[in-house]
């Protein structure tokens, strides 16, 4: 002991000896096991114990050691004494393997005694194991004997005992040793140069894969590791490690979690993670059609929901996966669309950007209605306004990309008169005739020409006397020319336009306003026309104008207020692909009344709905969409005021500081009931106070969150209250927790609905009227709030808990709740909402937050799709089948006739897969299977009756 203790590194010592089971059971087994000296550093303890050991006879070879090493392996601070920073060694001296199980039926304990459940406890503990088997003639193998002669009583009570080998493996396990044959005479000095080995050096270190990546370990090198190592230096060691595994495929990615651990004696001291990922494999898309089907549009020439006020079947029924220039032949579906979903088909990627566009007139052509996936319960009435009017659609199309514009080295505007007078044309482009391009009648008196994006020194615009850049011309570099007969000695006829690029050493004017154009993100084209011959109107495009600024008047001087009937918004040099750009055209001068907002694209008809604004626009403002709405100050609390007792009469919600309720929300100032709630800022002591005059003066009550049925009972307070006022506690005062004070505890955004208009500015200039402020789904605008069917202009606003990263959106309903039109609308700011393109003025019925279109179903997988066609060789109507159907009749209004078919691989098909044609309903009756190919006349290949009534998928 103290040559072990001199080795240093604090060694402390602790004792107990182990005999038999059964226990007690006098001049054999006292006991099982006794612990007889906590672990510490004083010596004399230590051997005072060690002194007492004695031998006992037993009543078999076996002994019951496993029970002493289940009691000894105990966390750190239990009754034997471990440290939980030290390094923990048990030395189990014995000549003769153990009792395996120690049954509960000779110890008494709730759980058997195993090898295996005494390894798991050492390793769990990080306890090492030196081994000392002493042989003896009846045991030669020490700890490690066979397990023999067992006692008819062990057997009895605990079956059949355990396997040779014992004390290898625990020591093994443990990361410690097995010394064999000890004699008595040398037990000491063993233990001594064993220990002094384990405390004074590390013995092994090796690298151990572990976790699921183990099974993609080849071979770690060196296999044994490295050891002995002294413990008084540092070591740096290395292993090469190699890789090699397979695994089976699959349409996911696989992730594998392990780790390379460090083991010293036993112990895993380190290591670092590892990560295998196998990448999914994706089968190779099935040939044909619908190999891939992203999204699929369902379209209804009734209304889908029985919850629709119109309250009928949903009609004749139409799905679509794929660009359909015709609804009329053979699908009969044009012109009666009422109602529709875009759900996801199997192979959606909710990161992607998805829209359809549906078209007025067949091949793409004429007004288009844009959506993205979601559910349209009622496309008649605005702002969708489309209804029984779709002939064509077109998948994940949206707005056609706008075309590269080229570099703008300079701009120039064009008047046509002198001094800037007459009508202005501003040139961003080469131009081959003025007059076919915008209807310009090649006069030029005067000419402002401006650096581009894209300027170097030396760049000029060229105007030339003759079409197509032929005949006479002048070049003009960045400046003012006021008078071009009198600057150029140049007529005034100017028929075409280039631009001419300098070699970057000419002279740099630098007029006034010279840089007014130096950043063009977008270019705006506006036609008084169509732009596209293809238009059912077939006419040229008229004047033309392009703009890259703000333009607060079309009138003066480019005479194109109220004229534009199709437009374009394009790349300009500056475009930013990672950018979100807008551009709001408003129905008057100075960017008021109301507006459309779009986004880059090409559209070539905005007389008819959805858009509904030719020749309207007035004034155009870049970037900008609906303008960004204030910050809003901090909400400690909520008041629902009400001008009846007890909750009635009028509600009115304040989330803010009111000066006068009178013109603040045509609020009468009657108050008789209030409820105060917490809000999102809310601390102890928080409460609203009411005044009974104006701007916060007059007598007043405070009142924290509760509810108050009767102010002139409770607070002796007159039913009068003029204006509001948040008072902010200390945070020590009481915190009623009265029944739903929590509403108002998350406020993301707040709607503020108008019943004339917010801003005076707005061409009708009235006060704003009824105000009514929002931060909850509302069912109904009727009842108690008086403003269904009110609503002119409305505000979406931050709250304290606005996200400026997530995406917000609310939903306005045209009835009460939230069926019928609706309206979905972003944060902003909507001064008239009578006119196109929103069109929902005083049709508010219901308000729900953060909605948009509700999220559509996820779809089933699609093994095959099939096209059944009501007439032989694929004529007559046609229905496409994306799923199971029960009912072809109440599925699509479908008459049940089927002559031919067309069966396509679907996204999700393997070989064997088909459909199943039943002559009745629900799956039943007589059917045939059809995999993947053409069947122009069922009755002749199938034998089969014209009848279809339901279908199946049938998986190989």
């Amino acid at each position: 002991l103290n040559r072990t203790q001199a080795l240093g590194s604090d060694v402390w010592f602790g004792v107990g000896n182990s005999k038999d089971v059964p226990s007690p059971d006098e001049g054999r087994h006292p006991y099982v096991f006794a612990h007889q000296c906590n672990l510490s550093a004083n010596i004399p303890d230590v051997k005072a114990a060690v002194d007492t050991w004695t031998t006992t006879p037993g009543l078999d070879l076996p002994e019951a050691q496993f029970y002493g090493l289940d009691q000894v392996a105990e966390p750190p601070s239990g009754k034997i004494g471990w440290r939980s920073d030290a390094k923990r060694i048990i030395v189990w001296i014995g000549d003769a393997g153990g009792h395996d199980p120690v049954c509960k039926a000779i110890t008494g304990l709730s759980y058997d005694i195993t090898e295996a459940s005494v390894t798991e406890k050492l390793v769990a503990e990080k306890i090492s194991v030196l081994a000392m088997s002493l042989n003896t003639s009846s045991t030669p193998a020490g700890l490690d004997n066979p397990i023999e002669g067992v006692s008819a009583l062990y057997r009895d009570n605990c079956g059949t005992s355990g396997q040779q080998g014992q004390g290898t493996r625990i020591a093994n396990a443990t990361g410690g040793k097995l010394v064999q044959g000890v004699s008595p005479d040398t037990v000491v000095e063993q233990i001594v140069a064993e220990l002094a080995t384990q405390i004074a050096s590390i013995r092994n270190v090796r690298l151990v894969a572990s976790g699921a990546t183990a099974q993609f370990v080849q071979a770690i090198a060196p296999t044994d590791g490295y050891g002995p190592l002294s413990r008084n230096q540092d070591h740096e060691i290395s292993f090469d490690v190699s890789w090699l595994g397979n695994v089976a495929g699959t349409t996911g990615v696989q992730v594998f979690n392990g780790s390379l651990d460090v083991v010293a004696d036993g112990e895993v001291i380190g290591g670092k993670t590892v990560k295998i990922a196998v990448p999914a494999i994706i089968p190779p898309r099935p040939p044909g059609p619908y190999g891939q089907i992203p999204i699929i549009v369902e379209l209804y020439d009734h209304f889908f929901s029985k919850s629709s006020i119109w309250g009928a079947d949903p009609g004749r029924r139409l799905l679509l996966s794929q660009d359909t220039p015709e609804l009329l032949t053979p699908y009969q579906m044009d012109n009666t669309v009422s109602s529709l979903k875009i759900r996801p088909g199997p192979d959606f990627d909710p990161n992607a950007h998805y829209e359809v566009s549906f078209y007025r007139d067949p091949n793409y052509i004429s007004t288009q209605l844009v959506l993205k996936p979601g559910e349209y319960g009622d496309i008649h009435y605005p702002p969708i306004n489309f209804g029984d009017v779709i002939s064509s659609v077109k998948f994940n199309h949206g707005v056609p990309p706008a075309p590269q514009v080229t570099p703008i080295p300079v701009v120039a505007e064009l008047y046509s008169a002198a001094n800037y007078g007459g009508r202005k044309l501003i040139v961003f482009e080469d131009v081959d005739n003025l007059a076919t391009y915008s209807a310009y009648d090649n006069l030029t008196y005067s000419v402002k020409v401006f650096k581009g994006p894209n300027y170097t020194p030396g760049d000029k615009i060229r105007l030339y006397d003759t079409f197509t850049g032929t005949g006479a011309y002048i070049d003009l570099e960045p400046g003012e020319y006021p008078d071009l007969q009198k600057s150029h000695t140049f007529g005034y006829k100017t028929s075409s336009t280039r631009f001419i690029k300098g070699d970057g050493t000419g002279s740099q004017a630098v007029p006034s306003g010279s840089m007014e154009y130096t950043h063009i993100p977008l270019i705006v084209e506006l036609y008084d026309h169509f732009f596209s011959k293809s238009s059912i109107w077939g006419a040229d495009p008229g004047r033309r104008l392009l703009l890259s600024q703000d333009t607060a008047d079309l009138a003066t001087p480019y005479q194109m207020a109220d004229t534009v009937s199709s437009l374009k918004i394009r790349p300009g040099p500056n475009f930013d692909p990672t950018a979100h750009y807008e551009v709001s055209f408003y129905r008057d001068a100075n960017y008021i009344s109301t507006q459309l907002v779009l986004k880059p694209g090409e559209y070539g008809d905005i007389h008819y709905p959805p858009i509904q604004f030719g020749d309207v626009i007035s004034s155009v403002k870049f970037n900008q969409g609906v303008p960004p709405a204030p910050a809003v100050t901090n909400i400690p609390v909520v008041a629902e005021l009400y001008d009846g007792l007890n909750y009635g009469g009028r509600k009115l919600i304040i989330f803010e500081d009111v000066d006068n309720l009178g013109t603040y929300s045509a609020y009468d100032n009657l108050t008789s009931s209030v409820k105060v709630f917490k809000g999102p800022n809310y601390t102890p002591g928080d409460k609203i106070r009411l005044y009974d005059t104006f701007n916060g003066t007059g007598k007043y009550i405070d009142l924290a969150p509760g509810e108050y049925p009767d102010l002139q009972q409770s607070h002796t307070f007159s039913n009068l209250a003029s204006s509001t006022r948040f008072i902010k506690g200390d945070g020590t005062g009481s915190e009623p927790v009265p029944p739903g004070s929590m509403e108002y505890t998350h406020i993301p955004l707040i709607v503020e609905l108008y019943d004339h208009f917010f801003s005076k500015s707005s061409i009708w200039g009235a006060d704003p009227g009824r105000r009514l402020l929002l931060s909850q789904d509302t069912a109904d605008l009727g009842t108690p709030y008086q403003m269904t069917d009110t609503v002119s202009s409305l505000k979406i606003r931050p709250g304290p808990n606005f996200d400026p990263n997530a995406h917000y959106e609310v939903s306005f309903y045209r009835d009460p709740n939230y069926i019928s039109s609706q309206l979905v609308l972003k944060p902003g700011e909507y001064g008239d909402i009578h006119y196109p393109p929103i069109q929902f003025g005083d049709a508010i019925s219901s308000v729900k937050f953060n909605q948009g279109v509700p999220p559509a179903t996820p779809l089933t997988p699609i093994p095959v799709v099939a096209e059944l066609y009501s007439a032989a060789n694929y004529g007559g109507r046609k229905l496409i089948i994306f799923e199971n159907v029960d009912n072809l009749a109440t599925y699509s209004a479908y008459d049940n006739l089927t002559y031919s078919v067309k069966v396509f691989a679907g996204p999700n098909y393997t070989a064997g897969d088909k459909i199943r044609l039943y002559d009745t309903f629900s799956g039943s009756g007589t059917y045939i299977d059809l995999e993947p190919g053409e069947y122009p006349d069922l009755t002749k290949s199938h034998t089969f009756g014209g009848k279809t009534s339901s279908t199946r998928f049938i998986k190989a």
